[in-house]
């Protein structure tokens, strides 16, 4: 906003920042980012349920290459696999069965996280023109053995 790092000890909404920040991308509702990524998984998690294109019984449910839209979470991983690294497919068996992806330590997942300001948020600060909305990359790493895995729940951590 000031372009400059030496503004921030101007402010002391930080915590309510942060909280806000908790809500938007939180479980709380569709269209808080982690809440439609659990939602888009659920719908293709084996134990789905009857969402359009899930074949399979319980516990062992699938999509085939017919359901070509985004829903359809792990073709869309296996194009990227095999565009990128196909070297992975050659000890799948050709069996026309349902198959686990093969995902391997460091790949990873990644999502864009988009926030914009406030309307007309230029104008409390004096600035001539609106404040672009900022991206952030998201990025979600397999690992061997998981770390940092306790949720902060205080507001002030």
């Amino acid at each position: 906003m000031f372009s400059t790092h030496l503004g921030v000890d101007l402010f002391n909404n930080e915590l309510a920042l942060l909280a806000d920040l908790r809500s938007i991308c939180g479980y709380g509702a569709a269209g808080n980012t982690w809440k439609d990524i659990n939602d888009a998984v659920a719908k293709v998690s084996k134990s789905a349920g009857d969402h359009a294109g899930i074949l399979g019984s319980a516990g062992s449910k699938y999509m085939t290459n017919a359901t070509t839209t985004s829903d359809n979470l792990c073709r869309e991983l296996l194009m990227q696999i095999f565009q990128n690294d196909n070297a992975r497919f050659q000890s799948i068996n050709a069996v026309d069965t349902p198959q686990s992806l093969p995902l391997a330590v460091n790949d990873t997942l990644n999502f864009k996280l988009v926030i914009s300001p406030a309307a007309g948020q230029h104008n409390v600060t004096g600035l001539a023109s609106a404040i672009p909305a900022r991206s952030y990359k998201i990025v979600l790493k397999i690992v061997t053995t998981p770390s940092n895995t306790a949720v902060a729940t205080d507001e002030s951590a």
